[in-house]
C-alpha cells in the first residue's frame, strides 16, 4: 500500500471528473459532500439491463460501475464556485490489469488469488490523497502484487504528468 498526495490540484481534477483518464477504472463507491452528502453504490444492478443489452457485453455484466458511466453525475455534483468540502472515490482495477501485473516475472501469486487491485482518491480539508491497496481472495505472505500495484500507479501518475509525492 502506498499513499500519493497530489500537488497540482486542478490538473488532476480535471482528468478525474472531465477528462478520459479514469475511465477504465470500475466504482466500487463514491462519496461527495457539498452543501449535503451523495452516496453511490458502483455496484451494477442486473436488473436494470434487459436480455439483449446483457447478450451484447462480450466480458458479461461488470461487478461494478466503469467511471465513465459515473464520471459527468459525479462532476455536477461538485461544479460550480466553491470547492466540495469532502470526496472519496474507491476503484477498481480493471481485470486486464490485474491478469497484466500478476503475469509479471515478478510476481509469484496466481491472478485468482488477486480479488481487486484497489485505488482511493479522498480529498479533504484541501489536501487530496491517492492509496493503493490489494484485496486478496484469501491470506496470502507474498505480497508482490501489492508492489507492482504501487510501482503502477507511481508510473500512470507519472506517464500522465499528475504531480504527487509519496507520503
Amino acid at each position: 500500500m502506498r499513499s500519493f498526495t497530489i500537488s497540482n490540484h486542478r490538473t488532476f481534477m480535471a482528468a478525474l471528473f472531465t477528462g478520459t483518464l479514469f475511465d477504465s477504472f470500475q466504482t466500487e463507491s463514491v462519496q461527495i459532500t457539498t452543501a449535503c452528502t451523495l452516496r453511490i453504490d458502483g455496484r451494477t444492478v442486473p436488473a436494470f439491463y434487459t436480455a439483449d443489452e446483457l447478450a451484447e457485453m462480450p466480458a458479461g455484466l461488470p461487478e461494478f460501475t466503469p467511471w465513465a458511466n459515473l464520471r459527468s453525475l459525479c462532476f455536477s455534483a461538485i461544479k460550480g464556485k466553491k470547492t466540495p468540502l469532502f470526496f472519496q472515490i474507491t476503484f477498481h482495477a480493471d481485470k486486464e490489469v490485474v491478469n497484466r501485473l500478476t503475469a509479471s516475472e515478478d510476481c509469484t501469486v496466481d491472478s485468482s488469488f488477486v480479488q481487486a487491485f484497489v485505488l482511493t482518491i479522498r480529498y479533504e480539508a484541501g489536501i487530496c490523497r491517492l492509496t493503493t491497496g490489494t484485496a486478496y481472495t484469501t491470506f496470502l505472505p507474498d505480497k508482490s502484487p501489492d508492489k507492482l500495484w504501487d510501482e503502477e500507479m507511481q508510473r500512470f501518475l507519472s506517464e500522465h504528468e499528475m504531480e504527487a509525492s509519496v507520503s
